[in-house]
């Protein structure tokens, strides 16, 4: 395709290649409605070559309709982020922005290497999906494209000097979420997840905490099981381990995600330990296993396809708004109450 030249804009206003050129580099020897005639024909005629800030018409114009490449970096496909995946997706879709997915390994990660799409394309932006090391973040951060978290680690400002940050809101929900095994008559609530990854796992059992704290009940530590562990409990063993260091059944325990609780489900069902007869489960996430697990477990709902759009969004701002203060943005969620919570309707 043939570039426009200030020749072909000339030709098309009817003016001299001189006073375009003027015009273009923002000379104060033409009027300003020269200007702006000139500046608005050259972006629609696709020049690309502006000398000077564009009038702020015709600089959203080009917000709403230039391609921006916007990289999205993860570590797994499970259901849980094709969810959010897709509302990022459809919202770089409507802004006329390309998608570029890539999945980050462990030992991509440990080499410090970053992806070619990021190092080899003309990137406008990056969506983080994974808590991976500050030492990795950092490395992508002194390439100098704005970046938006998912979520973040514990301490989160060693993310937050890089980027902004946008996760499901998970203190108040899983408060509530105790206070209500807690009004069934549960005293003893033990709690699974490492609250040392990520804050939004630390924040929910905060949450666990603040409501055994309202109740005046106190935390048995030996129903805790809140330690790092080499795969954060997102192996069955771990789960199998940390239930079976409890030195007694509790009347709850608190998952701090849904795979977590599915597999505390299975490893109960082999143990002939009934739920929520013998001991209710909850979750997080909401995640679609949720509603088919028997019985069907209580949780939290995560707007997936919503975050993804809010994660989109923060980060155009972010593009226009460089200067701006860093961000953490809450998603609100909502408790969903199932049979494995609720003890009244545990079948004798």
């Amino acid at each position: 395709m043939k570039k426009t030249t200030i020749q072909d804009i000339a030709k098309e206003l009817g003016l001299s290649r001189n006073t375009v050129s003027k015009a273009l580099v923002g000379s104060d020897a033409v009027a300003e409605e020269t200007k702006f005639m000139v500046l608005r024909k050259a972006y629609e005629m696709g020049y690309a070559k502006f000398k000077m800030p564009l009038p702020k018409e015709v600089s959203e114009m080009y917000r709403k309709n230039s391609t921006k490449n916007i990289l999205v970096l993860g570590r797994d496909s499970s259901s849980f982020w094709h969810r959010i995946i897709t509302g990022i997706s459809e919202e770089l879709s409507r802004n006329n922005c390309r998608l570029f997915l890539n999945f980050i390994d462990e030992a991509m990660e440990e080499r410090m290497e970053l992806p070619r799409d990021l190092t080899e394309s003309e990137v406008d932006g990056v969506i983080v999906l994974y808590v991976f090391s500050e030492e990795y973040i950092s490395r992508i951060a002194k390439l100098g494209v704005p970046i938006v978290f998912l979520d973040a680690p514990k301490h989160y400002d060693s993310y937050l000097k890089y980027g902004d940050i946008v996760l499901p809101e998970g203190e108040c929900s899983v408060r509530k979420q105790v206070e209500g095994l807690i009004a069934q008559g549960m005293r003893r609530i033990g709690f699974i997840g490492d609250i040392t990854y990520c804050k939004s796992i630390h924040d929910r059992f905060r949450g666990y905490a603040a409501a055994l704290i309202d109740a005046n009940l106190e935390r048995d530590r030996n129903i805790v099981k809140s330690v790092h562990v080499k795969n954060r409990y997102y192996s069955r063993e771990e789960v199998e381990n940390a239930f079976n260091s409890m030195p007694y059944i509790p009347d709850a325990i608190v998952c701090a995600n849904d795979d977590i609780a599915k597999d505390l489900y299975y490893i109960l069902k082999e143990k002939n330990i009934s739920i929520p007869k013998d001991v209710a489960i909850v979750g997080f996430d909401d995640k679609e296993e949720a509603q088919v697990m028997t019985p069907p477990l209580s949780t939290v709902h995560i707007p997936n396809k919503n975050l993804g759009i809010r994660l989109v969004q923060e980060l155009f701002w972010r593009i226009e708004s460089p200067e701006r203060t860093k961000e953490m943005v809450f998603l609100a969620t909502h408790l969903v109450t199932r049979e494995s919570a609720v003890k009244s309707l545990a079948l004798d």
